[in-house]
């Protein structure tokens, strides 16, 4: 009996380990539940040869914004947007449903992405001073990133990596280190080389006689027209001009005195100047059009003494230029970037850190009908260059159309943050109805249509190519937010996009906003940016939705609940206002609350309202107490409400309340139901009192202890379990409602049929209501009665009840469905945290169960999290997610178990607590404050995403030519360091770095010199030439000569993983015995 157990739930042993997504800790054994069948005859269902075959969890995408990013990189070749984060997991987007992720192998945070140009690659480095290279194509030739090969740079700290480039002609990759030396090494991390760019080496060439220490490099910028120009900044503001193809120093930019360290660098687009950005918030404009009289110049867009750091710059234009920070310190509070255009000077107060910029050009387009599709088929009138900042922060991803003095945004097809508001409710539905589909469509364009009013309408990251077209099911997400709105998303393919958004905090009245002042108009400071984690009245706080038809149904951490019904127009809704007291009033007095924790008021009962949904009704559950379940049968006007002291049934065609019944025990002493102050309370409170006289940002710094005698609250932050809520002792007990659900009529005792409304509660307690409803011509007038069944169904106690349900057979009743009327065949599903129990309707018995059980030392902590109805392949199951992240599957009525797989991470208890499931068999969850896990167990609601990127290597073309003129005296000189190991001690590399690994200067400086023929200069007679003979120079004229590492080296290298997939094939190895002359060698 064991082994056919196991053998069902997952064809093995229970000690086999599961599969481990999203690098999961080591997990212990999932439970297994155990089916205990009644005498009587079990009820046949469907099956096939092998039922496990309906049911396959497979991994979808992730929806949102990544969390914790820490750079980002843009391909303009593939036009493909990287990202890399903090956690360590790299992103790819493309144009819309062009998406790629993966991990690297350590939780490590990534620090620059380098895409290559000659093939469908990606170098990645890691703060743990790891290099690893993706290829984004699989063996099969498939989009997928895999990583191909695994280097740790060998050294100390003087050679942690800070900065990596790549060479023009896509051979090798510059990275620059902490000890201020650049290392040329080979892409497929086979060599590197002795000879490196380092400040001693540049100026012994050069013949630079300053004894200044550059410090660690900090930039590493390739010229925009002239590609074989490396310009390396160092921290003290010493900065190298190198030509990349000969690795020889062309010029050395000593420091601007009174300027304060190196921070970053930019080049301008035609290539004969650059600016580099500084610590004491100054910009240096360097004109090098001429190397042997270089100018620089210096300047401050504000006035002021003290000024914030400058960490990133770009220069995208003759008079445009874009840097983040800046400007004075008491001027703005916070992050901020500054655009400049001409005389124009706008400064943006962003809402956290910037972690990267770019700007891309992009065509503009005369047409106005929306965002060019994902098959890219609209064409556009007329076409204008434009440019578009790229904006990438801590808490989300900006695009601004750079046409000063709007900035308008763009609108994305993705990168949104879900999390401008913590989440803290979430509803998941399939096939929407479709006119609640268009009203979402229509109403949500026409506000999106306000806020981004870029002019500029076509997406300009279209990379890849979709094969085949998006599914066409209504799927949509519902979030509620801290900050008391509502978002609909649409989640039909890999990219979610926003649809609507209710705002209901504009319906009640809150505390006084005591945030900071808006800046005044001279300031030139406008604020951008969604991101806004502070919430003023935490009685706003979304608890609960519910999407019946198109009735929507909110409830929030106060108490209220308000009853939205659909509208496309504008209009003036009068709301109904019906209070709902769950306790005597001698009661409510023991659970006094403090003056802010009591009843939200509407600021009006008549108020305009924006097409969408609007407001029709609101119900105040006294005490005030979150809302924890909603329920709603919109063909009777009838609305359930259940909260931690009861629930209520409200009429809403009569706008009154038709019964409230409590579940609070009045018999408990006063003091067990004080409410406990959360630190994220008490951190709210002290910001209120501290913002009287400082602004809402600095006050973020300050928190403030729990009164004594009071302890913190250990209760879940994530969604579902609001901090804050009330808790009792830990040797006492009180039930609350948390799960409600209308039933069409079913026959509970006798021959009669009603509608039943089913309540569960925290302790596991089932409360059955019969329901009378008078005849349509007569329900305005007579009132809905309501009446308790007197039948336990209560078997197990101390445990809550995720699921209630109707079974007419093996289907699951809906409350618009009528079943056989008094038929044998009808159960109720109750799934309770630690079993799954199958009843028989009219009798009470039970007929099956399936408890979910665990060694003894997790007894306590294992429990199931979710439970949801499943339809899948036309057979009725139910899913259970469990405390240890597996997902079973049960069939009903019978409870066998069908299926089991490793879904969650059991340590993310916010993911598991918000898990949802819909009857086809669509899963999601928050597996991070800003974005949402989706896996899918059905065929029917699997997204079939196909999808190419380009391979082909891009062309490179060197319009511009550096000429290098020498002595013959310095050449000799010269030719003599490069073929010997010249003794200059920070650029010489150790015999056991240097062993096997040795990569040889691509072109012989010398060889080419003498090709040139150029005699009688100097070191110092270096100048720059445009030369139309060499414009069409292609890189097959530029050889590249790399010496890599034989089979048996390669074998012995410590520091090269392999990791799939085999070596790239190597020439023959180069040694340093070569009786060939270096000349030879070089060309």
């Amino acid at each position: 009996m064991i082994s056919w157990l196991r053998h069902a739930f997952g064809g093995g042993s229970h000690s086999d380990p599961p599969p481990i997504p999203d690098r999961a800790p080591v997990k212990p054994t999932a439970a297994t539940p155990v089916a205990k069948p009644a005498p009587e005859k079990r009820v046949d269902t469907p099956t096939t040869e092998n039922i496990q075959d309906r049911f396959i969890l497979k991994k979808q995408c992730s929806h949102g914004f990544p969390l914790a990013p820490s750079c980002m990189t843009f391909d303009n070749f593939r036009k493909l947007l990287f990202i890399g984060t903090a956690t360590g997991e790299l992103r790819v987007y493309g144009r819309p449903g062009v998406e790629m992720s993966q991990l690297h192998d350590e939780v490590t945070r990534v620090v620059q992405i380098l895409p290559l140009d000659t093939e469908p690659s990606v170098i990645t480095l890691c703060s743990d001073n790891v290099l690893y290279k993706w290829s984004m194509l699989d063996e099969q030739g498939n989009p997928q990133l895999q990583v191909q090969r695994v280097y740790q740079f060998p050294g100390g700290l003087a050679k942690a990596i800070t900065v990596m480039a790549l060479c023009p002609t896509g051979e090798c990759i510059f990275v620059g280190t902490l000890g201020g030396v650049t290392y040329p090494l080979d892409i497929s991390f086979d060599g590197m080389s002795p000879e490196v760019l380092s400040w001693a080496r540049a100026r012994h060439i050069l013949g630079y006689e300053g004894e200044e220490v550059p410090g660690e490099v900090r930039a590493l910028e390739i010229n925009p027209t002239s590609p074989e120009q490396l310009l390396v900044g160092y921290e003290h503001g010493y900065l190298e001009l190198w030509d990349s193809l000969k690795w020889l120093p062309l010029h050395i930019f000593s420091a601007v005195e009174g300027v304060g360290d190196f921070t970053g660098a930019s080049w301008h687009p035609t290539g004969h100047s650059f600016c580099t950005c500084h610590v004491d918030g100054t910009i240096a404009f360097w004109d090098c059009t001429d190397l042997n009289q270089p100018t620089v110049e210096t300047k401050k867009h504000y006035e002021g003494e003290h000024f914030q750091e400058i960490h990133h710059v770009l220069w995208p234009g003759d008079n445009m230029l874009v840097f983040s920070g800046g400007i004075p310190v008491d001027m703005v509070d916070g992050d901020n970037i500054t655009v400049v255009d001409g005389q124009d000077v706008v400064t943006l107060q962003l809402t956290s850190a910037v972690r990267a910029m770019h700007v891309l050009e992009v065509a503009q387009s005369d047409m106005d009908s929306g965002m060019v599709d994902a098959a890219g088929s609209a064409e556009p009138l007329s076409t204008t260059m434009g440019k578009i900042l790229l904006l990438l922060l801590e808490h989300e991803a900006l695009f601004i159309e750079l046409r000063l003095p709007d900035l308008p945004q763009l609108k994305p097809p993705y990168l949104y943050s879900v999390h401008n508001s913590p989440v803290k409710a979430v509803d998941l539905y399939n096939k929407v109805q479709p006119d609640v589909w268009a009203l979402l469509q229509t109403t949500g364009a026409l506000q999106n249509n306000s806020f981004y009013r870029a002019s500029n309408k076509v997406w300009p990251i279209d990379g890849g190519k979709l094969l085949i077209k998006e599914a066409t099911s209504y799927d949509v997400l519902i979030t509620g937010h801290e900050d008391g709105s509502i978002k609909f998303w649409d989640i039909r393919s890999v990219s979610m996009c926003p649809m609507l958004a209710i705002c209901s905090s504009e319906y009640f009245e809150q505390f006084e906003d005591i945030r900071s002042p808006s800046p005044t108009p001279q300031q030139i400071i406008r604020s951008i940016g969604l991101w806004d984690p502070r919430a003023d009245d935490d009685r706003l706080i979304v608890t609960c939705i519910r999407l019946v038809g198109s009735q929507l149904l909110v409830g929030f951490q106060g108490g209220q609940s308000l009853m939205f019904k659909p509208n496309n127009q504008s209009a003036t809704c009068s709301v109904a206002i019906i209070d709902a007291p769950l306790m005597s009033a001698e009661d409510q007095r023991k659970t006094a609350r403090r003056k802010w924790e009591g009843p939200i008021m509407l600021k009006s009962d008549k108020m305009d309202c924006s097409p969408g949904y609007q407001p029709e009704l609101l119900v105040q559950l006294m005490p005030p107490s979150q809302v924890t379940a909603l329920a709603s049968a919109p063909e009777l006007n009838l609305i359930a409400i259940g909260s931690n002291y009861g629930f209520a049934l409200i009429d809403s065609v009569q706008n009154q309340l038709i019964m409230a019944h409590s579940t609070f025990d009045a018999s408990m002493p006063e003091a067990n139901y004080h409410r406990l102050q959360s630190i994220r309370k008490s951190f709210r409170q002290s910001m209120r009192r501290f913002n009287l006289s400082r602004s809402m940002r600095a006050s973020q710094s300050v928190s403030r202890s729990v009164r004594p005698g009071q302890e913190r609250s250990r209760s879940f932050r994530g969604v579902g379990a609001a901090a804050g809520a009330i808790q009792p002792d830990a040797g006492l007990k009180r039930d609350g409602v948390r799960s409600l659900n209308f039933t069409p009529p079913i026959c509970l005792s006798g021959t009669q049929t009603h509608y039943t409304l089913w309540a569960g509660t925290h302790l596991g307690s089932v409360l059955p209501f019969n329901i009378e409803v008078p005849n349509p011509s007569q329900r305005h007038e007579k009132p809905v009665n309501v009446h308790p069944v007197l039948k336990d169904y209560s078997k197990r106690k101390n445990f809550g009840v995720l699921f209630l349900g109707v079974l007419d057979g093996c289907h699951l009743l809906e409350w618009t469905e009528r079943g056989n009327v008094g038929s044998r065949g009808q159960y109720l599903v109750v799934c309770t945290e630690d079993q799954v129990k199958v009843d028989a309707l009219q009798s009470g018995k039970r007929k099956y169960k399936a408890r979910f059980k665990h060694s003894a030392h997790l007894e306590n902590d294992y429990r199931l999290m979710s439970a949801n109805f499943l339809k899948v392949g036309g057979m009725a199951s139910v899913m259970c997610l469990d405390s240890l992240g597996y997902v079973h599957v049960l069939s009903l009525p019978d409870l066998k178990p069908i299926y089991k797989k490793f879904c969650v991470d059991p340590t993310d208890v916010a993911g598991q607590r918000s898990l949802l499931c819909t009857t086809l068999g669509l899963i999601m969850y928050l597996r991070s404050p800003s974005e949402f896990g989706r896996y899918s167990i059905g065929e029917e609601t699997s997204l079939d995403v196909q999808f190419s990127i380009p391979t082909k290597r891009k062309p490179l073309t060197f319009k511009q030519s550096v000429v290098v003129t020498m002595s013959p005296e310095t050449k000799s000189e010269v030719k003599n360091e490069l073929v010997t190991d010249h003794k200059i001690e920070d650029s010489k590399l150790t015999e056991d770095d240097a062993s096997g690994k040795q990569l040889i200067s691509p072109v012989a400086a010398i060889a080419e010199d003498e090709k040139d023929n150029v005699q009688g200069s100097t070191p110092q007679d270096v100048t720059m030439a445009t030369s139309q003979d060499q414009s069409d120079k292609t890189v097959e004229e530029v050889k590249v000569v790399v010496h890599k590492l034989s089979e048996e080296d390669r074998a012995s290298d410590e520091n090269l993983v392999t990791i799939s997939g085999s070596p790239v094939t190597s020439p023959q190895s180069v040694t340093s015995q070569d009786s060939r002359s270096f000349e030879e060698r070089a060309l």
